[in-house]
């Protein structure tokens, strides 16, 4: 009975501690693959006001609908608490939505920081100013996206192994 109960408890053990290596490894692709996503989501966003003349709740919604539900769910909401709570400041919206899903999105405060600079001058300035401040967010997103390409690259895998490793060395000390 002894031997099994040790086995069954150094497999749950081997398991847990996997499972947990696994998931932090996956935060670090999923930042990367979230902030390329909020990439193609900015784009959309930036046809439905630049080209389209939509106003901002309707391009959210858009965007919502046109973009990957996995970040897009972000402009929905944002477009959700503009009718709701009638912010004045839209910054203050992004900022809010964005930490509140944080957790979700697995992004880092910086990415935050990029996407709720988009909310600034957001509908507050001409055309050709908001087509450069888009142009200057996605390029920002994509110095994220090789910054989060970078971490994922070299932790990804260190964090999955770790995770198998330390549950061995508690089986081991254990035993």
């Amino acid at each position: 009975m002894g031997i099994y109960l040790k086995t069954f408890g150094s497999i749950m053990i081997l398991f847990s501690c996997g499972k947990l290596g696994n998931y932090i490894g996956n935060r670090y692709r999923n930042r990367f693959l979230n902030l390329r996503l909020f990439e193609e989501c900015v784009e959309i966003l930036e046809t439905e006001i630049l080209f389209f003349s939509n106003p901002l709740k309707d391009a959210f919604q858009n965007v919502y609908l046109k973009g990957n539900k996995r970040v897009s769910k972000v402009f929905f909401e944002i477009s959700k608490e503009m009718n709701i709570n009638k912010y004045i400041n839209l910054q203050n919206c992004f900022k809010d939505v964005l930490v509140f899903n944080r957790g979700d999105l697995c992004l880092e405060w910086e990415d935050i920081e990029v996407i709720v600079g988009l909310g600034f001058n957001l509908g507050t300035t001409n055309k050709k100013d908001q087509k450069k401040f888009f142009r200057s967010t996605i390029k920002q997103l994509k110095i994220q996206q090789r910054d989060a390409e970078e971490k994922m690259k070299r932790n990804e895998r260190l964090y999955k192994r770790l995770g198998f490793l330390s549950g061995l060395a508690i089986i081991t000390v254990l035993i």
